[in-house]
């Protein structure tokens, strides 16, 4: 017999989170029930990748246009 890390009910038959590994109840169970750390985290990673990404994609534009600036004349 285990515990329900979320609420604390006494679980019979425990089932850990795949993400997470903590024990929870079956209503708790799904890791957006629980608020799962590993889940967020692995957002928050994939987040930090996206803006990566858009901060190198605005450098390259404002690169260009200061390019075009400099060469329209010629």
């Amino acid at each position: 017999m285990d515990v329900c890390y979320r609420c604390g009910r006494r679980v019979y038959s425990p089932d850990r989170c795949p993400h997470c590994g903590l024990t929870f109840c079956e209503e708790h169970l799904p890791p957006d029930k629980h608020e799962c750390i590993a889940v967020a985290e692995e957002k928050g990673q994939k987040r930090s990748k996206l803006f990566s990404l858009l901060e190198v994609a605005l450098f390259l534009i404002v690169a260009g246009v200061i390019w075009w600036l400099v060469n329209r004349n010629h």
